[in-house]
Order: structure tokens, then C-alpha cells, then sequence
């Protein structure tokens, strides 16, 4: 199960530390960065340069797609073109991996869509440190908390006005939806 820990915990200075000194052959280390706090998945990513960890900035918007098959030749390629230097990589806006829900009522449970399977197994074999961002807490699905090491949880500043912002009519939808395939 994945280790779940917030921004704020005084331990994310020795995560990044342990991560960067890992010797990752014939390994991976998966860290998901989720929650809407934009400046802390910066500070931590600033953390990893301090230690000479940099990263090779992918948009998953431009990879994923509704059309399976179009999707695995885009991780393909993806892994197949990564650069040696940065040699790390930084996969943003993770959100578009996550289904909908399945069936016919609201489900606590989001399952993993052929698409995050495929680009799961082939993070296992990368032999990098990958970034997985994402801003709805929601979308750690199953399957991403049995591959990945750790979660960073990067929730905003509580106070009475981001409970406010907060506030749902009509019941839950998530942040991000899977978009319609354009051509």
C-alpha cells in the first residue's frame, strides 16, 4: 500500500533525500504529487534539484487518449524518446488517466482504465524516478497505490474560505474528466 504523507511532514525532506540517493537498476520509484497546492508540488520539485534530481517534463494531455490503442503507441514512443539527461521524469496532469465511474450508481471505488495500467507497467520498468501530478485526490486509484512508493498529499491551506470554495450542490464529480478525443 502506497505511504501517504502530507506536504507539511517534516519527513518529505529525508523522502527526497532517500529517493535521490536510490540506485534504480532494474527498479522504479513512483511518487504521486496530488492536490490542488500548485506551490507545494513546486517546493518539493525544487527539493529533488537541490539534490541534483531533475526531470523530463511530459503533459499526459497530449499522450492519453480515449482511444486505447492510440494511447499505448504514445507511452510507447514516450519511453522509447526519453532523454538520458534529465534523465528523471515528471509526468503532469495525471488527472486524464482516471475513468469515470462504473455502473449504474455512484461507487466509492475508481478503477484504473486500460490506459494508467499500460503506462503503469511500463513506469515499473523505467528504471527512473517518476512524477506522477494530479490534482484530485480521488483519482489514486488502486492499482496506482499498489505501484507507487509514496503519495504527497499537497492540499491547500485550510481556513474558512477554501472550505467555502469547497462547497458541492447536486452531489460529487470529479476534478477532471477523460477529454473527448479530438482528431
Amino acid at each position: 500500500m502506497v505511504e501517504r504523507i502530507s506536504y507539511q511532514d517534516k519527513e518529505v525532506d529525508s523522502l527526497v533525500r532517500k529517493v535521490a540517493g536510490l540506485n534504480l537498476d532494474t527498479s522504479y520509484y513512483l511518487l504521486v504529487l496530488a492536490g490542488k497546492n500548485r506551490s507545494a508540488k513546486k517546493q518539493i520539485v525544487d527539493k529533488f534539484k537541490k539534490e541534483s534530481v531533475e526531470f523530463h517534463s511530459v503533459d499526459l494531455r497530449e499522450i492519453i487518449s480515449t482511444i486505447e490503442e492510440d494511447t499505448y503507441r504514445h507511452i510507447d514512443e514516450l519511453f522509447k524518446n526519453l532523454p538520458e539527461s534529465p534523465r528523471h521524469l515528471y509526468l503532469e496532469h495525471a488527472d486524464v488517466l482516471s475513468g469515470e465511474y462504473t455502473g449504474f450508481t455512484y461507487s466509492s471505488v475508481r478503477y484504473a482504465t486500460p490506459q494508467e495500467k499500460y503506462l503503469l507497467q511500463k513506469i515499473k520498468g523505467s528504471e527512473r524516478i517518476v512524477i506522477l501530478e494530479m490534482v484530485d485526490k480521488a483519482n489514486i486509484t488502486k492499482a496506482l497505490e499498489r505501484t507507487a512508493q509514496t503519495a504527497i498529499e499537497c492540499d491547500l491551506p485550510s481556513g474558512f474560505f477554501s472550505k467555502l470554495k469547497q462547497l458541492k450542490v447536486h452531489g460529487h464529480t470529479f476534478e477532471n474528466k477523460r477529454p473527448a478525443d479530438v482528431r
